[in-house]
């Protein structure tokens, strides 16, 4: 009987090595484990400019009453680009970025930008849209997790 717990015991500890030994050959385990400290952002299309930059690393995710996320940014820095304009943006500590494009101060203008955001070389995000009444702004956003 005790050759045959012993057994058992050593089958279990197989199956556990051989299960983890399978979780790291398939890299399940893998994957970038340090966050990032930096993203990049590119604004194209034929405009017209200027555009309305928001970027924030300040934000929380909230839900409204109908579940839809949105984000609510507690600071953010705000600037006037037009397309055309790439930049490398801090993500901070959270290791998160909020970028919003929108129309200029002339509310008459029309214009169709694009917006990509990277991490690590990696597309996140790309929109494209004619700003509008309708589609006032695109926004991409990225969270570590």
């Amino acid at each position: 009987m005790i050759a045959c717990s012993a057994r058992r015991m050593r089958m279990r500890w197989f199956a556990v090595v051989a299960g983890l030994s399978a979780l790291t050959a398939c890299s399940i385990l893998d994957g970038p484990t340090e966050a990032p400290t930096t993203a990049s952002i590119v604004i194209g299309g034929p405009g017209p400019g200027p555009l309305t930059l928001v970027t924030s690393n300040q934000f929380v995710y909230i839900f409204d009453n109908f579940g839809n996320r949105r984000e609510q940014i507690s600071r953010a820095d705000t600037s006037t680009v037009d397309p055309g304009y790439r930049a490398d943006l801090e993500m901070g500590g959270g290791s998160r970025i909020f970028v919003s494009v929108s129309r200029g101060m002339d509310e008459e203008t029309t214009p169709q930008v694009s917006l990509q955001l990277f991490v690590r070389d990696e597309t996140i995000c790309e929109v494209e849209s004619v700003l509008n009444d309708e589609v006032p702004e695109v926004v991409c956003t990225y969270t570590f997790n």
